[in-house]
């Protein structure tokens, strides 16, 4: 975080709900690693995220879509 984000960052993660991680996560996500690793060079925390997405069934806001293969509930933010 740059020096003067920090009021912005607050705000941001007060608006976010926290999503248990479980069993059904971690094989969700095995499974994308699994398919998506050496193709999409995807990686562990990307791939939690990504499961955790469709396991609640919420739309994913990201910047980089490619860290998301096969997710279709993905929205791209204002900037």
């Amino acid at each position: 975080m740059r020096a003067g984000e920090e009021i912005g960052i607050a705000a941001l993660f007060a608006g976010l709900d926290a999503m248990t991680i479980d069993a059904t996560t971690g094989e969700l996500a095995g499974e994308r690693l699994r398919r998506y690793r050496r193709s999409h060079g995807l990686e562990l925390g990307d791939a939690l995220i990504g499961a955790s997405a469709v396991q609640y069934g919420e739309r994913l806001a990201t910047f980089n879509r490619r860290h998301y293969p096969g997710i279709t509930q993905l929205k791209v933010p204002d900037r």
